[in-house]
């Protein structure tokens, strides 16, 4: 398995290419955004949320 993996990684032609370093930074970036995305996105809920409670009030 390990060999199979190892020979697709080397018979691409962008293995240890800038290009390739490039696209996995950029996949990395892109992750954090979604996730500081998505605790803003809940801290939104959160304080909607608690001004729902403090009308009620």
């Amino acid at each position: 398995m390990t060999k199979t993996i190892m020979g697709t990684f080397v018979g691409n032609p962008h293995f240890r290419q800038p290009y390739a370093a490039n696209l996995n930074r950029a996949y990395d970036q892109l992750e954090q955004l979604v996730d500081r995305i998505n605790v803003e996105l809940n801290f939104v809920d959160v304080v909607k949320e608690l001004e729902g409670e403090a009308q009620t009030h």
